[in-house]
């Protein structure tokens, strides 16, 4: 049974022509990590919201462990929902130290504790996020890496059936981000707790989700593993929203006693195992940085027109003899300089076509 499902949710705000969702529908297996990953304005944090409790779906139904917690009828209180939510801001309350702070939820409602319950469990959440001794200080006090734990062990302290997370890590740095999520992420797991994450971040979705819905415009377009939204995306949003990659025009060849044969600018390209088949007509393929190989000696040259050092390699922007450019990873000892003519070809392990948004230029394909 799904810890969580939503089915055919439909949310619409009043004075709005148009639903922010529509036709959302999504199950979460118990201890599974969904992410809802999207540009600002496409719904995400509305479905949170709907599943929390403080908006009422029009239509679609919402189950938590097989009991319906809304409907186009019935629409039970956040309350009662046994829901532990981390929002964007933390709202810790700066009057209360930390220990009230987390005891918040256990003072009043169905997780209402006697004192003495009480305080064993403040200590348990404190100690699940590595603050023990931070008990008595206030929010103000904090780092806000600390303040994020303070809000996390606040939401796990009732031991909810479900955890929501509102944009966790966005007020913090770059760095400070990245490690947390993955260190949340490996308490969630060794707690078996469901949980969904919204987020815009797509290295945070990544590092935190088992699965990611891509959303746009209040639907899935997908919803997979981050290795498949990668490699395999099932619609030309989803190439062109996760990752880096660019679009080459493409023409595809069938062979009956072989693989197919993909014409491209780079040359013939047998159609790699394991890849779909491409459909008919002029096609746009999906190349990502990774596809790009720079090699001394090719007959196939470009020319650096931007270059962006990240350490252990390059992305090189590189602008092709027919004007179009793409982009390549390159170890950074090469380090070439913009207007530099090298050498590439391509290594394609996969090969994602759609259809073209306009034929290719004659010749060039």
């Amino acid at each position: 049974m799904a810890t969580l499902s939503l089915s055919d949710i439909r949310v619409h705000y009043s004075g709005s022509a148009e639903a922010t969702v529509e036709g959302f529908s999504l199950a979460l297996a118990s201890g599974e990590i969904a992410c809802l990953l999207g540009a600002s304005g496409c719904g995400k944090t509305t479905v949170l919201r709907a599943v929390a409790g403080f908006l009422a779906p029009d239509a679609g139904r919402i189950e938590l462990a097989g009991e319906t917690i809304a409907d186009a009828a019935r629409q039970q209180p956040p309350e009662l929902r046994r829901i532990g939510m981390v929002f964007q801001d933390f709202a810790l309350f700066p009057h209360l130290s930390v220990a009230d702070n987390v005891a918040f939820g256990l003072r009043r409602g169905p997780a209402q504790l006697a004192p003495a319950e009480r305080a064993a469990r403040v200590a348990e959440a404190l100690n699940l996020v590595y603050l023990q001794g931070y008990a008595e200080r206030y929010p103000h006090e904090l780092s806000g890496g600390q303040q994020q734990r303070v809000a996390l062990a606040r939401a796990l302290a009732p031991r909810p059936r479900l955890l929501l997370l509102d944009e966790p890590f966005s007020s913090l740095d770059a760095e400070l981000r990245e490690s947390l999520s993955l260190e949340l992420r490996a308490l969630l797991k060794s707690l078996q707790m469901t949980a969904m994450l919204v987020t815009h971040d797509q290295r945070e979705a990544f590092a935190m989700g088992d699965r990611i819905a891509v959303m746009r415009d209040g639907r899935i377009e997908q919803c997979d593993s981050a290795y498949r939204l990668y490699h395999r995306p099932a619609t030309r949003f989803v190439a062109d929203f996760v990752g880096e990659g660019c679009f080459i025009p493409a023409r595809y060849t069938p062979v009956a006693d072989g693989p197919g044969q993909l014409h491209t600018e780079f040359g013939q390209l047998p159609l790699p195992a394991g890849s779909p088949e491409p459909p008919d007509g002029p096609l746009d393929l999906l190349l990502r940085p990774d596809d790009v190989v720079h090699v001394d000696v090719s007959a196939l040259r470009a020319k650096v027109l931007r270059r962006h050092f990240r350490g252990a390699e390059f992305l090189y922007e590189l602008q092709l003899e027919s004007g179009r450019s793409v982009l390549a990873l390159v170890p950074s000892h090469h380090d070439h300089a913009i207007g530099e003519s090298i050498g590439i070809t391509l290594d394609l392990h996969h090969a994602i076509c759609f259809p073209a948004l306009q034929p290719p230029d004659p010749g060039k394909a």
